[in-house]
């Protein structure tokens, strides 16, 4: 590409000095614009980069030369990455360093357009933050304009912090427990039972049982590349990746509570066995949430987390809690006003328990949209020392672009193994309650 440029200015210099010294030779067509002092001077100028331009054709015809004739004395069948490196003779073939680099790149073109050699040994193209592309970095080089990526607004995690934390400095840990799962009597605390005893008569013996979980950390991670140009160009963008990339970590670790399989990431509550799913009302119309739903999930929230439990939902229900009534004998009374009437805060309680809008909830109908729950009844445990935050030149050296990686090692779980059986009743009770899918 080079060398074409520098013919095509070559043949143009020529072509204007053509010119210049036809106007110098018909007297007749001088004017103004042709005074021969100026042409005198522009052909002189000319003539110097012509010069200098010749010299490096020459240079480069040189070069070609001589990597050809490498090519020639070394033909290789196998196109691979090792067959190249073995096509590198440094120091043993009396060539220079820099000559026998330029026969080895002029080697590796020519099986590149031959489709001689694996394609995925040339990423052209920066795979991370760049200046090539507005969208992907170039947006982001200064040029009398705001650096400034808040404007969305960041994300703040709703739902880990209020869960029971532990932290470790290994990576496992085991938590003791009751193996309780109902409340009839025998059952309470795994067993245990009080009895009703008259005087010399022979006592019961029950005894309670036991559980314990375990939780083993589980590796989350992103990787950021950025050009050495975006680093130098963008005085902030070192501290802006360091700031947006653990929030992306929050927000995963927030969808993995609620939503996650158990399977190399945390337990979500969704897929709990502890998870007390109340159905939809009979006839109810698809994608809604009608009174009676949340007034039920009220119902079978364990009585001694009412105090911690707050509501969770997709903004998409919100709507449906604004407009919902319940029916009175005189008019419907509505249910929900934020902040006590319709010009208060616009996100307030629902019989007394904070309502939280979250993305991670599921859309409108389906089951996890709006979720009633205890997170201090949720454990997570997460490596004492935080995230890990690397950088690294190293993994992408030649394409010049610096590699950031972030590592948070957690896990989590509900604590309950199951939801519980109420002494009295049929509904079952739950730290963790959701609304069945209404479709």
């Amino acid at each position: 590409m080079r060398k074409k440029q520098l013919k095509e200015r070559l043949e143009t210099l020529r072509t204007q000095n053509d010119k210049r010294l036809e106007a110098l030779r018909d007297e007749s067509k001088a004017d103004e614009s042709n005074d021969p002092r100026v042409l005198l001077s522009e052909i002189t100028e000319a003539e110097k980069e012509i010069s200098a331009i010749t010299e490096q054709l020459a240079a480069i015809d040189a070069l070609e030369a001589k990597a050809q004739k490498h090519v020639e004395s070394k033909p290789r069948a196998a196109a691979t990455a090792h067959n190249l490196a073995e096509d590198r003779p440094w120091g043993g073939g009396g060539m220079t360093p820099l000559a026998d680099f330029l026969c080895s790149v002029k080697l590796a073109e020519d099986r590149r357009r031959s489709g001689d050699m694996d394609p995925r040994l040339f990423q052209l193209a920066p795979q991370g933050i760049n200046e090539s592309v507005a969208t992907e970095g170039g947006f982001l080089v200064p040029i009398d304009m705001e650096n400034d990526l808040r404007e969305r607004g960041l994300y703040t995690s709703q739902i880990a912090p209020r869960c029971a934390r532990r932290n470790l400095t290994g990576n496992t840990i085991r938590i003791n427990g009751i193996n309780e799962t109902s409340r009839v009597d025998g059952s309470r605390f795994g067993g245990v039972r009080a009895y009703w005893q008259g005087e010399a008569q022979a006592a019961t013996a029950t005894k309670p049982t036991f559980d314990q979980i375990n939780l083993e950390l589980k590796k989350l991670t992103a990787m950021v590349y950025v050009t050495e140009e975006q680093l130098q160009d963008t005085a902030f963008m070192a501290s802006e990746v360091a700031d947006l990339v653990p929030q992306e970590l929050a927000f995963a670790l927030d969808n993995a509570i609620i939503n996650g399989t158990g399977a190399g990431q945390p337990l979500g509550i969704l897929n709990a066995t502890a998870l007390a799913s109340q159905a939809k009302e009979s006839g109810q119309t698809a994608t809604t949430v009608v009174f009676a739903n949340v007034a039920k999930m009220m119902g079978r929230m364990v009585a001694g987390s009412l105090g911690n439990a707050v509501w969770l939902i997709n903004q998409d229900v919100m709507p449906h809690l604004i407009t919902m009534a319940s029916a009175a004998t005189s008019a419907a009374i509505p249910v929900f006003l934020p902040g006590g009437n319709i010009s208060g805060a616009p996100f307030g309680t629902l019989f007394g328990r904070p309502v939280i809008p979250v993305e991670q909830c599921q859309t409108i109908g389906t089951k996890g949209d709006i979720l009633l729950v205890d997170l201090s009844k949720y454990i997570l445990a997460m490596k004492a020392s935080g995230v890990d935050q690397k950088s690294s030149m190293h993994v992408r050296f030649a394409e010049g672009e610096l590699a950031y990686r972030f590592v948070m090692r957690v896990d989590g779980q509900p604590r309950w193994r199951s939801a519980l059986t109420p002494k009295n009743g049929s509904n079952t009770q739950s730290p963790f309650v959701s609304l069945d899918t209404r479709s």
